[in-house]
């Protein structure tokens, strides 16, 4: 006999977090890696964007695009260079970080040279929570605001974000924009010029 349940591994997640009395928004609080105002506002003053490395977007590969590949003035990434740019502006040495992901904050950015590397729009999340950014509507929320709150940023064609109904009050500390951040900045304009 077939088994005729189905399963929702969002629906069940949330139940069972529900269920504990736990808030996810408080696990990803407590351990997203969030680079220093500093930076972006560094980024805008070179840039007008905010991104790390401009003109560059996420390659869609069902439709033929490979990363490297030039289209225009689009390089087209696998999200490798949102990584290193999140990294780099953290200030955090590749030794010294395991177990964490690039997550962009509003959906569908990544796609977009004008937001893929922006580094307002991107954290560092636990791989095992990566996944909530894109998936879960309260963490994108919560995300975004905190975003909002940081960087004052939001994507051109969105309203700023309100708070949520749940917002987490304890967050990791800010990462120091230190002199390795500022030469990373420095090191990334000399290399792309």
């Amino acid at each position: 006999m077939q088994d005729k349940q189905v399963y929702d591994g969002i629906a069940m997640l949330k139940e069972a977090a529900t269920h504990l009395r736990i808030h996810l928004s408080d696990l990803v609080a407590a351990t997203s890696l969030w680079a220093n105002p500093e930076v972006h506002s560094t980024l805008v003053a070179e840039n007008g964007t905010g991104s790390f490395f401009p003109n560059m977007r996420r390659c869609r590969p069902g439709a033929g695009e490979r990363r490297g590949q030039l289209i225009g003035v689009e390089r087209l990434d696998d999200n490798s260079y949102a990584n290193h740019a999140i990294k780099q502006a953290t200030g955090i040495s590749r030794s010294n970080i395991t177990g964490f992901e690039a997550c962009h904050i509003w959906p569908g950015t990544s796609y977009d040279n004008r937001y893929h590397t922006v580094i307002a729009n991107l954290v560092l999340l636990p791989r095992p929570l990566a996944g909530l950014s894109d998936h879960d509507p309260e963490i994108q929320a919560v995300l975004q605001f905190r975003a909002y709150e940081l960087y004052g940023w939001h994507p051109k064609e969105s309203t700023p974000p309100k708070e949520p109904d749940y917002y987490p009050k304890m967050w990791t500390d800010l990462r120091p924009f230190t002199e390795k951040v500022k030469r990373a900045l420095v090191n990334r304009r000399l290399q792309h010029s």
